[in-house]
């Protein structure tokens, strides 16, 4: 059985959106847009897949520069 998703606070996405300076920190790529048909930004990311507990070899080259957290699954600067 697989683990079931943690819905993460307001709070905790802001801190990660801080955190990458709101781009992708593969692609660089923005993480929140604006759809034309909507007064509010949507959110264009998963916080799993802001850093990959295990990154494939084109991951790995991309983060080349990043160091991984002490605690992969902390939240913020640990």
């Amino acid at each position: 059985m697989a683990n079931k998703r943690v819905k993460y606070h307001s709070n905790e996405h802001s801190i990660l959106y801080a955190e990458t300076g709101g781009a992708c920190p593969l692609c660089a790529s923005p993480m929140m847009f604006k759809k034309v048909s909507s007064k509010h930004p949507s959110i264009g990311y998963e916080i799993a897949h802001i850093y990959p507990l295990n990154p494939n070899a084109s991951q790995a080259k991309a983060l080349k520069g990043y160091a991984a957290p002490s605690d992969i699954n902390a939240l913020g600067m640990v």
